[in-house]
């Protein structure tokens, strides 16, 4: 096991995990389900209205086509003639269906692509780097948000066309079918992660980074397929559990897809760290740079081990720590270059506001009270 742990790979494993836990990978993963939730029916509002204009007034001879089929599978009845009918107003009303869903999806949409960007350079800024995401204007974010979000829904759509056409072939083809078909979606979801490692990030990633990244991030969403949908099988044999079963398993997809992006983003930091992006040991005493670290220092590969290393009790000898030997006036100076890293101030101003406002709107409840109180004593006399 000592040497299964000490292999290249197993250690950017679980140096990846370790980064996705501490930097509150999960935390992230459920505000990207929240978000991909809010946008679903705004995506299939928008496709619906697609489909009407497509239908309506790009090509009206496919319509026919779907009427035709409408009846011959209704066998041309009442009901057959109340579905055309319906189906007809749907598709004339593409355009206030439109403007609807885009609306309703620029802002879902936004908030997505916003979060989940937050989370992947959370996973892939250095130990020592500040964000720079706060530093964008809300105008320049928001415009770049949808971009990203419209061009996710294009590379989808060419990805769903792509898995389709393949599907057709593969069916046809037996066991080497079935090799193409999980090879096709590997591909494509390839496709999907470097698109989201191009886009995202605050600063552009070399390609050896990230290609292994989205390729693992490929393979993990192709077997998350095919478990789904024996999970929904599964569910599709209990009546009862069919009606609340495919919106359990569905907002559960899409925590997990998130959880493997927000992981393949931290394997590629991690990756671009040990590759040059950022030292592997991390000095804890005052060495200037350039010069060799002491024979007694140990490899520091988390920005929380530097930290806790650094303190005082972890700088001296056991025998200074003694009783007998301490000197509590002996108390270091603390450094006047060192500033308080800025996620920590953003967090600590925060606390104080929250504390702030709820120590005022208890008082001013109390006050209220009192003085509800005199007045109605007042009254009674």
């Amino acid at each position: 096991m000592k040497a299964l742990l000490e292999k290249p790979a197993v250690k950017r494993l679980l140096a990846s995990w370790q980064r996705f836990t501490e930097r509150q990978g999960p935390q992230h993963a459920a505000a990207i389900t929240y978000f991909s939730v809010l946008t679903i029916i705004p995506v299939l509002m928008l496709f619906g209205a697609v489909t009407g204009f497509t239908l309506t007034v790009v090509r009206p001879d496919w319509l026919e086509v779907v009427r035709s089929t409408i009846n011959e599978v209704l066998g041309g009845s009442q009901i057959s003639q109340s579905v055309v009918a319906t189906l007809d107003r749907a598709l004339e009303s593409w355009r206030g269906l439109g403007i609807t869903a885009l609306l309703t999806a620029s802002y879902t949409g936004s908030g997505w692509i916003g979060n989940l960007r937050v989370g992947f350079c959370e996973m892939l800024r250095p130990e020592d780097a500040d964000s720079q995401l706060q530093k964008q204007g809300f105008l320049k974010s928001l415009i770049r948000n949808l971009a990203v979000f419209f061009g996710l829904l294009l590379c989808m759509v060419v990805v769903l066309a792509i898995t389709i056409l393949g599907m057709a072939f593969a069916e046809q083809l037996g066991v080497l079918g079935g090799i193409a078909r999980i090879l096709l979606t590997v591909g494509v979801s390839w496709i999907m992660f470097a698109f989201l490692f191009l886009t995202l990030p605050e600063e552009k990633l070399p390609v050896r980074h990230w290609a292994t990244g989205a390729l693992g991030g490929a393979v993990l969403v192709t077997t998350l397929e095919h478990f789904a949908g024996l999970i929904i099988g599964a569910f599709s044999g209990n009546p009862t559990a069919a009606v609340f079963g495919n919106v359990i398993i569905i907002m559960l997809l899409l925590n997990l897809v998130a959880m493997i992006m927000l992981v393949t983003s931290s394997w590629t930091g991690v990756r671009q760290a040990w590759e040059g992006g950022e030292p592997l040991t991390a000095s804890t005493d005052d060495t200037p740079d350039g010069s060799e670290p002491s024979s007694e220092e140990e490899t520091v590969h988390t920005w929380a081990e530097k930290r806790r290393r650094e303190r005082v009790a972890a700088r001296r000898d056991l025998d200074e720590l003694r009783s007998d030997n301490f000197d509590p006036l002996d108390v270091p100076t603390p450094d006047p270059n060192r500033s308080v890293p800025e996620d920590v101030a953003a967090r600590g101003v925060k606390v104080g506001m929250g504390v702030g406002y709820g120590v005022g709107a208890a008082t001013g409840l109390g006050l209220g009270a009192v003085l509800t109180a005199v007045v109605a004593w007042l009254r009674r006399r």
